[in-house]
Parts: C-alpha cells; structure tokens; sequence
C-alpha cells in the first residue's frame, strides 16, 4: 500500500465498511507496530550511548592514571591513547599466536608499554633515577605473536612472553590477555 495520506484516505473512502474496517485496522497495527520498533530503538540508543559514556569515563581514568604515576607520557593525548586501544580491538583481539594461542583482550599495562615514555622512575631501586622507555610499533607486536611458535613460558605457566629481535610481547595464556610489551 502506499503511504501518502491523500491515496490511503481515497482508498478507503472508494471501499465499502467492511473492507474499509479491515484495511484500517491492519493499517493501524502497522502503525503501532512502527511506534514500537522505533522506540525499541531509541531505547538501545539510548543504552548505546550510556555504555559508551561509562566506557570513556573509565578510558579517562585509566588514562589520567597512567600519566600520573608516570607510566604513560603527557605527550600522549587521550585521543591518541583511546585510538590506541582501537586499533587493538581491531589488529590485536582475536588474533591466533603462533602456538595456538587466541588473544582476548589487553592490559591497561600494555597500553602503557606501547607508546613507552619520556620520563620514568624507577620504583624499589634507591637511586635508580629516571630513563626513557620506548614504545613498540605494532607491526611489531603482531610480528613477535605470530612467528614466535616457541615462547618463553613462566615457571608457573601464567604467561609466555614471544620475541622478535626489536619486540618482547607477555601473554597470559589461560585468559588470552596481553600483559605488556617492550623494545629489544
């Protein structure tokens, strides 16, 4: 049927009441039937959008934490560190390791260790002083996860660290999670 109002009045106005009565009454519950759909919608927008709030607040977090103790450069913007865990999602989580290994996730940790920092404090070594600890490229990353098929497992085989002659990358195997990653 067609949905302009002028056809669909003289449409009905050329039937007589009992087909007209049916046809309105289809045409109605199609109509409430619209209504509903349209507002389930609205609702999983709306609840959309409340995750994605929830999930940038805690980006936030994270992110003003990770600059505050020093972990993570200033230089870093939080558009950067947000796109950063973006391009994880998309190169990194669900990819296979060599040995077999699928990825689930990342730390907020190996966040961190990919962009590196310009200014660290060595915590727990007296007079350590401080040293810049640089960041590792992704290509890199995938690089030691993919051809690595021998990793060194930990003694009590809660993470395998794979490396390529520029990348170490930690995995803990049980939950899939990228732990951390640094430069060779």
């Amino acid at each position: 049927m067609i949905n302009c109002r002028c056809v669909t009045v003289a449409v009905l106005k050329a039937l007589d009441d009992p087909e007209r009565r049916a046809l309105e009454e289809r045409i109605g519950k199609e109509r409430i039937a619209e209504v509903r759909e349209a507002k389930r919608l609205e609702q999983e927008a709306a609840k959309a959008l409340a995750r994605q709030e929830r999930i940038d607040k805690s980006l936030r977090n994270d992110y003003n934490n990770s600059v505050n103790s020093g972990m993570l450069s200033p230089l870093v913007s939080f558009e950067e560190y947000k796109g950063a865990r973006d391009l994880f999602d998309e190169n990194l989580v669900g990819l296979t390791t060599a040995d077999g290994v699928e990825i689930k996730g990342y730390s907020k940790h190996f966040v961190e260790r990919y962009f590196g920092t310009r200014y660290q404090r060595i915590y727990g070594v007296k007079s350590a002083g401080d040293y810049i600890r640089d960041g590792v490229p992704l290509e890199s990353i995938v690089e030691a996860l993919t051809t690595d098929s021998n990793p060194i497992k930990s003694r009590l085989k809660r993470s395998n660290s794979y490396s390529t002659t520029d990348a170490q990358v930690t995995l803990n195997p049980s939950t899939g999670n990228l732990v951390q990653t640094n430069p060779l």
